[in-house]
């Protein structure tokens, strides 16, 4: 990270991160949430493959008007909601809390569905707060990062960019976990 603080955002250096699941039962249908992204000095760049899927998770029984599930629970059972972020006191007080107006954007932020584009100042927006990857000042920055992100990954072979049906979305990367994929009898629960 230190060329990145010493260099001009020439997108030169750059560091390119990727994610398709945290937990195996997030999503209906065992789907993951693939996202690719770019980070320079200055930028950072998203790419989420799969827009129409809740980055978290599936939000289960949340219903707009209420709060059905209680907050003890939410604190503690990654599963009860939103089961791509594991469960505690930011989670459940996100969730708990997502209907006052003061917080909802921050909860829209962070458990509704992503644009599949975003792109984000960082030298202006340090926070991550504000998407201006449709703003026109920011289409030459977005479409270079683009460019080099996409470029990359196929450099890379990543099946998200060179297969047309990605294995990525199949068993055993996507779906139930596998016995092979299962912890050893006793760990971590009985350590």
């Amino acid at each position: 990270m230190d060329r990145l603080k010493n260099k001009g955002d020439n997108f030169e250096y750059f560091v390119v991160v990727g994610r398709e699941r945290h937990v195996d039962s997030a999503r209906k249908g065992f789907l993951p949430y693939p996202q690719r992204a770019i980070r320079t000095k200055d930028h950072l760049l998203i790419i989420n493959f799969a827009p129409d899927r809740y980055p978290m998770g599936d939000p289960g029984t949340l219903v707009e008007s209420e709060n059905p599930i209680p907050y003890a629970q939410l604190e503690a059972d990654t599963f009860a909601v939103y089961a791509d972020m594991d469960a505690g006191p930011t989670k459940a007080w996100m969730v708990w809390n997502r209907h006052l107006p003061q917080w909802r954007r921050c909860f829209d932020l962070n458990f509704e569905k992503r644009p599949r584009i975003e792109l984000y100042d960082l030298k202006n927006d340090p926070a991550y707060m504000n998407n201006v990857a449709e703003t026109s000042e920011y289409s030459k920055v977005r479409s270079a990062l683009e460019r080099r992100l996409l470029s990359h990954l196929a450099m890379q072979k990543d099946p998200r960019v060179t297969e047309d049906v990605c294995r990525f979305e199949f068993t055993p990367y996507a779906g139930p976990l596998q016995p092979f994929q299962q912890a050893p009898f006793g760990w971590p629960e009985d350590t």
